[in-house]
């Protein structure tokens, strides 16, 4: 028989420790770190001279030592993939932030490093301020994760440019990118594309002092400070895309833009349907000479006691379906929770504002003007603790298809306080609900006021401490016109102020009635004068003009077509009666118009024809041509406006030597010639 003896078979897996490279000192030929010798050990600074180039293959690691890094003075390309990143990090077994120094690229003229599917984590000690730090030249960060840095995760100051792809920047100390430079230029262009920045103890993005970027498709996590840090003398080319969540704890998901003045350079402001910019630590300054343009779709908000100041120029031109919006960054804003816009632009190019809102600001008033031109479209001024819109000087202000409204104070003062007031032109626009007048014209001010809606003012509509106002064509918030010293029951006026015609009610559309006048406002019909109104309309149609009497009842309707009217009424009513003496209203409407157009006639069967003041001016003259006296004005005012006169100069003997006859004022120049 056999005997079967078992046979155990033991196998023994025995693993070999790959053993560092070591690595220090200068590179002064193009070398590559391989693979098969990785991973890397630096154990002192690794300089690669320029113009040499350092080649890191996919899957190698590199390591450092405490105190030691990496400087680039030539050229660093470590191109990994993605099935074989390449990886940065500390030698320490277990590691902190900042156990070893930066990625200093300082390429100059060099073509541009490139890092692409790699990770870098754990460095930024000292006054490195970045785990890269890139100090010169051209750099390209592709598929890049950057972690752990006791600073900031990039740090650039290059002229050149940064293009950073699908990276992520995460927990870090700082700033995800700090760009900035202390050139006075710009920095070069950083394109930030389809990348990531999370919880990073600063900004996501901060350009500091004149850096630039371009930011594209990019999220902003939980970082302390706001998603992007800007400020005057910076660059946002491009601000698209953004996802951002959980900045400042959900506070700071904006553009946090600190105070300073703009004297470097023109600025845009891009706009962002997520990230507004948000106005912090005081005033931002457009200087003298400079260009502030906000794009369309722009959102500012300004934190407590900031605002802004135009001494240059500020174009702010939203459109109908992407406006801008100037408020407060208060969660709960209230009149009243920033300062406010104001402008002492000199002789600077105009500012403009279209499509815009203004709200809860207004220490003192909301937008002033001290001195320069703007322009005012399609915006809105509101829920401000003083005034809405103040001009106080040269300033040359016009404001079209705008609304001033639920201010404290006035909606628009107007003054001078130079001795040499600008022309304030308001059109189209809506002033409502504010807590003083509606418009404001103190000391010298000068203002013409047209097919506005001036309604719901506590203190009235408009009133001129010294200035004339042509206010015709306006609507005083009720039919009747304007209460004080107009007709009505509507927002007063006071003696200063010319409204009539009104409109009875708030001005639409795209045509309106645009000319008036009358003859013998003031008539008797009883010696056969009559009222005799004329207008015209920005557009043709079957109009009526009604008279209505005291009691709004009509008395007379006349009727016609076309673009203008003239009508003479004689006092009677529908039925022939003439009609009492009393104050009635012209009521103008008219197919091509939304809104009738109201004026006044008064009906008196006292007044009699008369000629007052006739006299001739000088009373002696000298015909002889030496330019002294040589005509006498003859003139004198009547009762009527339309009358047919004649008038006859006579000698001492009472023959007539000149005969002259007209219509309406009476009014001839006699050079001393005879017919």
């Amino acid at each position: 028989m056999k005997l079967l003896v078992p046979l155990a078979l033991a196998l023994c897996l025995v693993t070999t420790a790959i053993a560092d490279t070591n690595v220090s000192g200068t590179i002064n030929t193009d070398t590559t770190w391989t693979a098969a010798a990785s991973p890397y050990l630096v154990t002192g600074t690794v300089t690669v001279a320029s113009p040499r180039t350092l080649t890191i293959e996919p899957g190698v690691t590199v390591k450092f030592n405490t105190n030691t890094g990496l400087t680039i003075n030539g050229r660093l390309l470590a191109l990994g993939t993605s099935a074989a990143n390449i990886t940065f990090t500390a030698a320490a077994a277990t590691p902190t932030r900042g156990s070893w120094q930066p990625i200093l690229l300082n390429g100059g003229t060099n073509p541009a490093s490139e890092l692409t599917y790699a990770t870098i984590s754990y460095g930024g000690s000292g006054s490195s301020t970045g785990i890269v730090r890139i100090a010169s030249g051209a750099a390209t960060l592709d598929h890049v994760t950057i972690t752990e840095s006791a600073t900031a995760g990039i740090y650039s100051l290059t002229a050149g440019a940064v293009t950073l792809t699908s990276i992520t920047v995460a927990n870090c100390t700082g700033d995800g990118l700090l760009a900035e430079t202390w050139s006075g230029n710009l920095t070069g262009l950083h394109t930030i594309t389809d990348a990531t920045f999370a919880t990073n103890g600063g900004h996501g993005v901060n350009l500091g002092r004149a850096g630039r970027a371009s930011i594209t498709g990019t999220t902003f996590t939980d970082n302390t400070n706001y998603a992007v840090g800007a400020e005057p003398g910076t660059r946002l080319d491009a601000l698209t895309a953004i996802t951002a969540s959980g900045n400042g704890g959900g506070a700071k998901n904006a553009v946090g833009y600190r105070t300073g003045t703009m004297n470097a350079r023109d600025e845009t402001w891009q706009a962002s349907s997520v990230l507004a910019y948000v106005i912090v630590g005081g005033n931002v300054v457009v200087g003298s000479g400079r260009t502030l343009t906000i794009e369309p779709g722009t959102t500012i908000k300004f934190s407590a006691n900031t605002g802004m100041t135009v001494q240059g120029t500020l174009l702010a031109v939203g459109t109908s379906t992407n406006p801008i919006t100037f408020t407060a960054a208060a969660t709960a804003p209230v009149r009243g929770s920033w300062r406010n816009i104001d402008v002492n632009a000199g002789t600077n190019p105009a500012s403009r504002l279209e499509h815009v809102t203004v709200s809860y600001g207004g220490s003192g008033y909301l937008f002033r003007v001290w001195n320069g031109t703007v322009v005012i479209e399609h915006s809105t001024f509101t829920e401000c603790a003083g005034i809405g819109v103040s001009s106080h000087g040269t300033g040359a202000v016009t404001l079209t298809a705008s609304t001033i409204s639920n201010c404290n104070s006035h909606g628009l003062y107007i003054e001078d306080v130079y001795g040499n007031p600008g022309p304030h032109v308001i059109t189209d626009s809506t002033i409502t609900g504010n807590g003083g007048y509606g418009i404001y014209v103190a000391q010298r001010g000068r203002a013409s006021v047209t097919n506005t809606a001036i309604s719901g003012n506590t203190l009235g509509g408009l009133t001129s401490d010294t200035s004339a106002i042509d206010a015709r064509y306006c609507y005083w918030g009720a039919p009747t016109g304007p209460g004080g010293s107009g007709f009505g029951t509507g927002n007063s006026v006071n003696t200063n102020v010319l409204f009539e015609p009104w409109f009875a009610a708030a001005p639409a559309g795209a045509h309106r009635f645009s000319t008036y006048s009358i003859t013998n406002r003031t008539f008797n019909p009883t010696i056969s004068t009559t009222s005799n109104p004329s207008f015209g309309a920005t557009a043709a149609g079957d109009w009526t003009v009604t008279v209505l009497n005291a009691s709004s009842t009509a008395v007379r309707t006349f009727t016609g077509t076309g673009t203008t009217g003239l009508v003479s009424w004689d006092g009677k009513d529908t039925a022939g009666t003439t009609q009492p003496s009393a104050n009635y209203t012209y009521e103008f409407a008219s197919s091509a118009t939304l809104v009738p157009m109201r004026a006044r006639t008064i009906l008196d069967t006292t007044r009699q024809l008369t000629l007052t003041g006739f006299a001739g001016t000088p009373a002696y003259l000298s015909p002889n041509a030496d330019g002294i006296q040589d005509t006498s004005l003859l003139a004198g005012t009547t009762t009527f406006d339309d009358l047919t006169w004649s008038l006859a100069v006579k000698n001492s003997g009472g023959s007539t030597v000149r005969s002259v006859a007209g219509t309406g004022l009476v009014t001839f120049t006699w050079d001393g010639r005879n017919d």
